[in-house]
């Protein structure tokens, strides 16, 4: 640098810093209506996770229920069973006073004991079955295991809805078939954010 009064500046390696600040704003005026198509699928999973929930608790109902009445026929098919079984032994016992005068066969005894011991240990297969029922029974409502609750023989049903009634009814308050068609909107959200992608766009910048 050389100034008007003769003086003379000589240098190197001099830096300079310079700051500079920028804002932009940026706004989409139209995408193809995926936004809006988005908005519509995010709130239809929203509605589709409760209607999820729904079915598992509808689920968990029907197993009690399904397990409660099979304990209740169970009970039945036992007394069945030990009947049978005291007839079988009444049979035997029959059998071996006949043989003891001679008007019967061994081999009659034999098979009379036969009998009885099958049916002795089908109520034993059903005495299983019927308590693996109440254990199912008991897990599915959380309930003391050790605990030994009385199942009536018999229930009393107010159910009176005739077919026609249940049909009409059944496209409303079917969970299964509501999810279906929520999955189907879905199906339908995805496919128009495909084809909105293939559309032109349009942007405002500032």
């Amino acid at each position: 640098q050389r100034f008007s009064n003769g003086l003379e500046v000589n240098t190197s390696g001099v830096s300079g810093n310079g700051i500079n600040a920028r804002t932009e704003l940026g706004w989409t005026l139209f995408d193809g209506g995926k936004m809006f198509t988005t908005y519509n699928r995010l709130k239809e999973q929203q509605q589709q996770a409760g209607l999820s929930l729904k079915m598992v608790i509808e689920n968990e109902i029907e197993k009690t229920l399904i397990n409660y009445y099979s304990i209740v026929r169970m009970q039945d098919e036992l007394k069945a069973r030990l009947v049978a079984f005291d007839l079988y032994s009444e049979q035997v016992a029959i059998i071996e006073a006949k043989v003891a005068i001679g008007s019967a066969s061994r081999q009659e005894l034999l098979q009379s004991k036969v009998d009885r011991n099958a049916a002795k240990s089908a109520v034993l297969m059903q005495q299983v079955a019927l308590e693996n029922a109440k254990l199912e029974l008991y897990r599915l409502l959380v309930i003391n295991q050790d605990a030994e609750y009385i199942f009536p023989e018999q229930s009393t049903s107010v159910f009176n809805q005739n077919l026609d009634e249940l049909k009409k009814k059944s496209e409303a308050s079917n969970t299964q078939l509501s999810y279906l068609l929520s999955d189907k909107r879905l199906r339908e959200f995805s496919l128009n954010e495909s084809k909105a992608e293939r559309l032109p766009s349009l942007g405002l910048t500032a």
